[in-house]
């Protein structure tokens, strides 16, 4: 029998400008204040991503959608 496919999405709407949402969404040193310690990512599509939280562990994914400033989606394996 195989699983059911996990799946979360989230829409969150922040007091911020858009252009700040963004950069907190590509850049690294941004992602690590709210994604996870140590966070690569390839903010393109077929880009890579990795997340090293401090309490361990290594979470490896791929990004499906980028629409500059409005749209970035990822998906964990």
């Amino acid at each position: 029998m195989t699983e059911p496919e996990q799946r979360i999405e989230r829409e969150v709407l922040l007091p911020a400008e858009r252009e700040e949402v963004w950069r907190a969404l590509i850049e690294p040193e941004l992602l690590a204040e709210w994604l996870a310690d140590d966070v690569d990512m390839e903010a393109k599509e077929g880009g890579e991503v990795r997340a090293r939280p401090r309490r361990g562990g290594v979470r490896h994914g791929q990004v499906e959608q980028v629409a500059e400033g409005e749209r970035l989606r990822w998906r964990w394996t």
